[in-house]
């Protein structure tokens, strides 16, 4: 699977904004196509741990955040990471603190 940004790709963008503990579904998965992830920022309002994953598949371990802690992904030509066909990009949080930023994002046909 080519994981290059490609003339035919719109980079979409979507705010970050959730205080749930548990999975958080940032960016909704569509049958037929995969979520690549070229850029992300994020801050927290309080101690928390954060994953990222795709679906239920997690693509990080859990990360210990402090409060005001961030996390940037700077924009790349290959993407940060991926979910497969019909999979969500989420963040899973293990607390109830303030998550707020942007992801940037495509979603491919995967057929």
């Amino acid at each position: 699977m080519s994981r290059v940004v490609t003339s035919k790709a719109a980079l979409l963008e979507v705010k970050i904004d959730f205080a749930g503990t548990g999975d958080n579904t940032v960016v909704p998965g569509v049958a037929g196509a995969s979520v690549r992830v070229y850029h992300l920022f994020l801050v927290v309002a309080a101690a928390t741990s954060l994953t990222f994953k795709r679906g239920t598949t997690a693509l990080t371990g859990p990360m210990a955040m402090t409060a005001n802690g961030s996390v940037v992904l700077d924009f790349v030509t290959q993407p940060w990471m991926a979910t497969e066909d019909g999979e969500a990009f989420v963040i899973h949080q293990t607390g109830t603190a303030q998550v707020s930023g942007q992801l940037g994002y495509t979603q491919i046909p995967t057929s």
